[in-house]
C-alpha cells in the first residue's frame, strides 16, 4: 500500500502527446575540444581525486587501441601534490573515453614510456571484477591525465577552454592552479537524523498511483559543424505509458489488460513495467532504453531512500546487448518540461551501473559496480561518452561491487546538504560530495531507474532527515 505524508496523492499521467523543447539548428558547437574542463570543474577534479602526483611512465605492461583504449602503466611518483603514497613506483590504469570524434582527429595515444604526466587519481578497493594489476592490492584508476611538454607547457588530449590558458602556459602555473584547488573550502558536513516518514510504496495494491514516468527521446540524425561530424544520441529513449507513437522509432508501448503490465519493442527486443506479484517491474533490454519511474515533492531536500532491488538475467538476444547490470536510485531530480525530456534532466544517482562512466573498457569491473552518478542538464545531441568528456556527466564515488541475481540488495540513499552517501545491506560504501552549480544540490523528486536491465523494486520508503544540533 501506499502511504504519502506531506506529498499530495498524484495520479499517473497517460500522455497522448510528446511535449518538445525547441534547440535551435546551430546549437551543436563545433566540436567537443577546447570546451571542459572549465577552471572550476578542474579544481573539483582535484578535490575528488584521492592522489594527484606528477610522475613518468617507465614501462607499459598492456595497452590497447582503438575505441575505449586504455593501458596499464609502471609509474616514477616525482611530485605528489594530494595524499599519501607507501611506494613511489605504481602501476596506473589510464583509459581514454570514446567518441566519433576520432574518425575526424584519428585515434589519441595514451602515454609512452618517457613522457610526464599528471595524474589525479582514484584509488578504489578490491571488492569485484578483475585483480589489480602488476599484483598491487588497490586500483589506481586514471580517468583524465594531463600531459607535461617538453617546452614545459601542459596539454591534454581534449585540448583546454581559453579560460585554462594562462594556467597551463607552463607546468609551474598549473601546480599553482592545483594548490589553489587544495585549498577550497567546502561545505560543513552536519549530522542528521530520521525525522517524518514522508511516502512509502509497497506496490501490494497493483497500482501506479502517485508514480510518473519520464518520457522522450533524442535526435537521430548526424549533425556536421565544419570538418566535425556529431554522431547524435540515435533513438535514445525514456519509456513511459504513452511513449512518442514514432515510425522511425518502430516502437509502441501499450498494456495488457489482463496483467496491466505495460509492454513495448523494438527490434525483437522487449520493455515491461508495472506491478507484479507486489512489486516494481522495470525491464528494459535494449540499449537504447530507459525506464524512470518518479514520484515525490520537487522541494524535497534532505531524505534517505530505502528500497529493495533484484537483478533477474535476460537471455541473449542478437538485437541487444548481453546482459547489463543498470539499476538503481535517483535523488534531487530537477525535470524543467516535467515529465518530458529531451535529455535536460538532472539528478543524483545511486546506482548498480558502470558503462561509460570509469571503467570505459569494461577490463576493470564490467558491469558491476556501485556508483554514484552526477548527471546535468545534456544538449539534444549529446550522447554518453562526451557526456563524461564534457562534464555533464561526473562520477563521485564508485567501487567493483558483485551483483547478485534473483537476489534482494536493501539500497540506502542519503541526502544531506550536499552530501550523498550509498549503502548496500546496511553498509556505507559510497560518499560523494554534489558541485554547487548542479540543479539538485538542494532540492528534488526521487526515482526509480533500470537501462538495459530486467530489475524489480519493493517496499520503498522516503524519509526525511532532520538536522541534529
Amino acid at each position: 500500500m501506499k502511504h504519502l505524508v506531506i506529498l499530495s496523492t498524484v495520479a499517473i499521467l497517460l500522455f497522448l502527446s510528446f511535449h518538445t523543447v525547441a534547440y535551435p539548428a546551430n546549437s551543436h558547437p563545433q566540436t567537443i575540444f577546447g570546451v571542459r574542463p572549465t577552471v572550476e570543474q578542474f579544481k573539483a577534479e582535484i578535490l575528488r581525486a584521492d592522489l594527484v602526483i606528477r610522475a613518468r611512465v617507465t614501462e607499459i605492461l598492456f595497452h590497447r587501441g582503438g575505441n575505449h583504449a586504455d593501458e596499464d602503466v609502471r609509474i616514477q611518483v616525482l611530485k605528489v601534490y594530494k595524499g599519501k603514497l607507501t611506494s613511489t613506483c605504481l602501476c596506473i590504469r589510464i583509459e581514454i573515453y570514446w567518441h566519433w570524434a576520432w574518425d575526424e582527429t584519428g585515434t589519441p595515444n595514451l602515454p609512452r614510456v618517457g613522457d610526464e604526466v599528471i595524474l589525479p587519481i582514484e584509488v578504489i578497493p578490491v571488492r569485484a571484477g578483475s585483480s589489480p594489476p602488476d599484483g598491487q592490492d588497490l586500483y589506481y584508476i586514471v580517468p583524465f591525465y594531463y600531459s607535461v611538454e617538453k617546452d614545459g607547457q601542459v596539454s591534454s588530449i581534449f585540448d583546454f577552454p581559453p579560460e585554462m590558458g594562462t594556467h597551463t602556459a607552463t607546468v609551474e602555473q598549473f601546480e599553482i592552479l592545483i594548490s589553489k584547488a587544495l585549498k577550497k573550502s567546502r561545505p560543513s558536513r552536519r549530522r542528521y537524523e530520521l525525522g517524518t516518514v514522508l511516502f512509502t510504496d509497497d506496490f501490494d495494491d497493483g497500482s501506479l498511483a502517485g508514480w510518473t514516468f519520464l518520457e522522450g527521446t533524442k535526435i537521430r540524425q548526424p549533425h556536421k559543424t565544419g570538418a566535425f561530424i556529431w554522431r547524435d544520441a540515435v533513438g535514445y529513449l525514456w519509456v513511459g505509458p504513452e511513449t512518442i507513437q514514432d515510425p522511425e522509432l518502430e516502437f509502441h508501448v501499450a498494456r495488457d489488460s489482463k496483467t496491466g503490465l505495460f509492454h513495448g519493442e523494438r527490434h525483437s527486443t522487449p520493455i515491461e513495467f508495472g506491478i507484479v506479484n507486489g512489486r516494481l517491474r522495470l525491464r528494459s533490454h535494449h540499449y537504447l532504453h530507459h525506464i524512470t519511474a518518479l514520484t515525490g515533492d520537487p522541494e524535497w531536500t534532505n531524505y534517505q531512500i530505502d528500497v529493495d532491488m533484484w537483478k533477474f538475467r535476460e537471455s541473449p538476444h542478437p538485437n541487444g546487448p548481453t546482459d547489463y547490470r543498470k539499476f538503481g536510485a535517483y535523488g534531487r531530480v530537477f525535470i524543467p518540461n516535467f515529465p518530458f525530456t529531451q535529455g535536460e534532466h538532472s539528478f543524483i544517482a545511486v546506482e548498480i551501473g558502470n558503462y561509460a562512466n570509469y571503467d570505459v573498457s569494461e577490463r576493470t569491473w564490467g558491469d558491476s559496480a556501485f556508483q554514484i552518478r552526477c548527471k546535468y542538464p545534456e544538449p539534444v545531441y549529446l550522447e554518453r561518452d562526451p557526456s563524461r568528456i564534457l562534464r555533464y556527466t561526473q562520477i563521485l564515488d564508485y567501487i567493483g561491487f558483485p551483483v547478485p541475481e534473483a537476489t534482494k540488495m536493501h539500497l540506502t540513499a542519503r541526502f544531506t546538504g550536499h552530501y550523498v552517501e550509498g549503502w548496500i545491506d546496511g553498509k556505507k560504501i559510497l560518499d560523494g560530495e554534489i558541485p554547487d552549480d548542479h540543479p539538485g544540490v538542494e532540492t528534488g523528486r526521487i526515482a526509480l531507474w533500470t537501462f538495459e536491465t530486467f530489475a524489480e523494486f519493493d517496499n520503498l520508503k522516503i524519509t526525511q532527515l532532520v538536522e541534529v544540533d
